[in-house]
């Protein structure tokens, strides 16, 4: 993306910056009690491999969250199968599009 730069954070807490004017802007979900679902518009279909590294992951670099109702593999992992049916994969990173903005290059003209 040139000239632009790819900006992730949670869907329900973006806040919009200056820096982020010329961005592609995703939001993620976080799972959590009180979250609500987004409806995601981009969908990223991962291998079963990875989807496993990441639950794993996520409690070996978030300790103080072990032993949450919400906060394990069966809970990562359902989220990213509901995901991945989704878009025809078996587990998948879905993301809400803030913000795109798409050249059109030098040869687009509305004339």
């Amino acid at each position: 993306m040139d000239g632009l730069s790819l900006v992730r954070a949670p869907a329900a807490t973006l806040a919009w910056r200056r820096d982020v004017a010329q961005a592609f802007v995703l939001g993620y979900e976080i799972l959590s009690w009180e979250s609500g679902f987004p409806n995601p518009s981009l969908y990223l279909p991962i291998p079963v491999a990875t989807a496993h590294e990441k639950a794993r992951l996520l409690a070996q670099c978030y300790p103080s969250k072990a032993g949450r109702g919400w906060f394990d593999d069966e809970a990562f992992l359902g989220l990213m199968r509901v995901r991945g049916v989704q878009c025809r994969a078996r587990y998948a990173e879905a993301f809400t599009v803030e913000k795109s903005v798409l050249d059109s290059g030098s040869d687009y003209s509305v004339n």
